[in-house]
């Protein structure tokens, strides 16, 4: 299954399992995702992986589908301009 935006470009699609799969470059800062097996936080053009511990160093936004984990109606406000708060791990370089 897929869905497309209003000028017919996919905006997402759904794997083998039903996850629901976004197109990277469509997701709102503060969206998290699945990259590589491991959560991570989308902000600006980077990806920042996820751990107990904090935020590590950024990897780029990748441009095909990623799997959200973040609920649907979370994505919504982030996308709707709602201002996140990020640990302060996420803010250093």
């Amino acid at each position: 299954m897929s869905a497309t935006c209003h000028i017919g470009r996919p905006v997402f699609a759904t794997d083998g399992t039903s996850a629901k799969l976004w197109e990277a470059s469509y997701l709102p800062d503060g969206t998290v995702v699945d990259w590589n097996g491991a959560p991570h936080l989308v902000l600006g053009n980077r990806l920042l992986p996820y751990t107990p511990g904090g935020y590590e160093a950024a990897v780029l936004r990748p441009g095909g589908p990623v799997a959200v984990l973040a609920p649907k109606p979370t994505v919504v406000v982030l996308a709707q301009g709602y201002r996140h708060s990020l640990h302060d791990s996420a803010c250093s370089p």
